[in-house]
C-alpha cells in the first residue's frame, strides 16, 4: 500500500510499467538491505515482491483513470451508479463483516492472564459474572448459554482491583476458546484508556479488526482502587460502564482500513486520519465518474443513503462530522481528478 503513491507518481510522470516495476524493486530492495542493520527489523524477499506489485497497482490505477478521462468528456450514467454501487457496498459490507462472530467451541475465561502478545496486569480480578453464571478463571460450565447471554444484552460483569499503570494492552479478563482464538477481552491501554475487544466475522475471514477504545475511562483511578467494568450488548453496539462512566462505544463507517491492517500502536489522532483517509479514497471513484451536475447530485444521494441509513442498518455507529467530511472531500478530490486528467490529454 505505502508503494501505490510511488507508483502512480511514476505513471504520471509517462513511465512505462515495466520500469516503474524495476523502480519499485530496486527501492524496496535498497529499504530492505537497510533493515538488517536496524535492530528488531527483518529482511524479506517477500517484502520486495509485495512492494514492487503495490507500485504497479498505482502506476494501473493511474493508466485507467486517464484512460477513462480521455473516452467521454461526459461520464456515463452507468459508470456513475457503478460507483454509488461499489461506495455503498464497502460501508455496508464494513457493518457486516465487523458484527460479532462467537465461534461454536468449549470456552475458558481467564482472570489478567499473562499472554506472550500482551503486556501482564498486574492487579487482580474479584468476581466475573454475565446476568446470574458466574465465569471463574477456568473452563466456562455451559459455552452456548454464555452466548446468549451475551447476544440477549445480559451485562458482563467484571469486578477488579486496580494494578500499577500499564504501557500497552493489558487483559482484565478474557475468553478463549480450546484452540487458543480470542473471543473476548476487557482490559486497560497504556495509562487511562480501556479497550474491549471481541471476535468479528473479520477474524473469521482471516482479516483484521479494529478494537473498540474507551479514551480516558480510567482517569482518576488509582492503584489499589476498585474497578467495576459493565459491558452489554446493544445492537450492534456495545454499553460499557467503567466505575461511573457510560460509553456506548462501536465501529463507524471509516474503520473499513482496520479490516486490512490495525495496528493497535497508533495513536487515536493517526488512526482518526485513517477514517477520514479510507472515505476519502472510496468517494473518490463517485466524483471522477460523476463529474457532472447528475453525477454530483447521485454522489451527494449515495452519500447520505450509505452513511446516514445503510451503515446504522448494518449495526454501525453513526458517522462523525470528520468521516462525512472525509467522504465529499473525496468526491470533490475525484472530480477535480478528472478535469485535471482531461486538461492535460487536451494539451
Amino acid at each position: 500500500m505505502l508503494f501505490v503513491p510511488l507508483g502512480a507518481a511514476l505513471a504520471w510522470a509517462g513511465l512505462g510499467w515495466r520500469r516503474t516495476w524495476l523502480i519499485g524493486a530496486a527501492f524496496s530492495a535498497v529499504i530492505e538491505y537497510a533493515q538488517l542493520f536496524v535492530p528488531g527489523r527483518s529482511t524479506s524477499v517477500a517484502d520486495v515482491c509485495s512492494n514492487s506489485l503495490g507500485a504497479l497497482v498505482g502506476w494501473g490505477a493511474i493508466v485507467v483513470l486517464a484512460r477513462a478521462a480521455a473516452r467521454a468528456e461526459r461520464p456515463p450514467l452507468r459508470s456513475t451508479l457503478a460507483a454509488s454501487a461499489l461506495f455503498a457496498g464497502i460501508v455496508a459490507f464494513t457493518g457486516y463483516i465487523l458484527k460479532p462472530s462467537f465461534v461454536d467451541a468449549p470456552y475458558f475465561a481467564m482472570w489478567t492472564p499473562s499472554l506472550a502478545h500482551l503486556e501482564w496486569y498486574r492487579g487482580h480480578v474479584v468476581r466475573a459474572s454475565i446476568a446470574d453464571m458466574p465465569l471463574p478463571s477456568a473452563q466456562l460450565a455451559s459455552t452456548a448459554r454464555f452466548r446468549q447471554l451475551f447476544a440477549n444484552g445480559a451485562e458482563l460483569d467484571v469486578r477488579a482491583i486496580v494494578g500499577p499503570p500499564v504501557q500497552g494492552i493489558a487483559p482484565i479478563f478474557t475468553i478463549y476458546d480450546d484452540v487458543g482464538r480470542e473471543i473476548l477481552l476487557v482490559g486497560p491501554d497504556r495509562a487511562n484508556d480501556l479497550v474491549l475487544r471481541l471476535r468479528t466475522r473479520a477474524a473469521s475471514c482471516l482479516l483484521d479488526q479494529p478494537d473498540l477504545p474507551a479514551l480516558g475511562a480510567l482517569n482518576g483511578t488509582r492503584e489499589r482502587d476498585t474497578l467495576s467494568i459493565r459491558v452489554r450488548s446493544t445492537g450492534g453496539a456495545y454499553d460499557v460502564r467503567v466505575n461511573e462512566d457510560r460509553r456506548r462505544l462501536g465501529f463507524t463507517a471509516g474503520q473499513g482500513w482496520a479490516l486490512l491492517k490495525y495496528p493497535e500502536s497508533f495513536p487515536q489522532i493517526l488512526r482518526s486520519l485513517l477514517d477520514f483517509a479510507w472515505l476519502a479514497g472510496v468517494a473518490l471513484p463517485l466524483g471522477f465518474w460523476g463529474a457532472s451536475r447528475r453525477g454530483l447530485a447521485t454522489a451527494a444521494v449515495t452519500i447520505g443513503i450509505a452513511l446516514g441509513v445503510l451503515g446504522p442498518a448494518a449495526g454501525l455507529l453513526a458517522t462523525p462530522p470528520a468521516q462525512w467530511v472525509g467522504a465529499i472531500s473525496g468526491v470533490l478530490l475525484g472530480a477535480a481528478t478528472r478535469e485535471f486528467a482531461l486538461r492535460r490529454r487536451r494539451r
